[in-house]
């Protein structure tokens, strides 16, 4: 059993922190409840409520901010090749070498 101490929060103190904007900086206690029970969000039990620790809670937010930015840039590509003209294959070859590089 977990006891809350100052790196850790109960669920609904989670959902209760803000951002500067005012939003929710982890999402609703309903968000949280599913991210724990599907595994996306460690968890332990004290007196009987779920508690996570400040550190998971910030690693599941990056995950999300990377995975939104990543469906957007899909979705985007998906955009562009439906607009865009036929490519040669050198040019086709060149793009994918610039992909390559960014992601390193």
């Amino acid at each position: 059993m977990a006891t809350i101490t100052a790196d850790t929060l109960t669920l609904s103190q989670a959902a209760e922190i803000r951002d500067a904007d005012g939003n929710r900086r982890y999402g609703s206690i309903d968000t949280l409840r599913r991210r724990v029970k599907s595994g996306a969000l460690p968890r332990e039990m004290s007196d009987g409520r779920y508690v996570v620790s400040r550190s998971d809670l910030d690693s599941m937010r990056d995950a999300s901010a990377a995975e939104r930015a990543f469906s957007e840039l899909q979705a985007a590509a998906k955009r562009a090749a439906a607009i865009a003209p036929p490519i040669a294959h050198e040019r086709r070859e060149l793009i994918l070498a610039i992909l390559r590089g960014a992601s390193q």
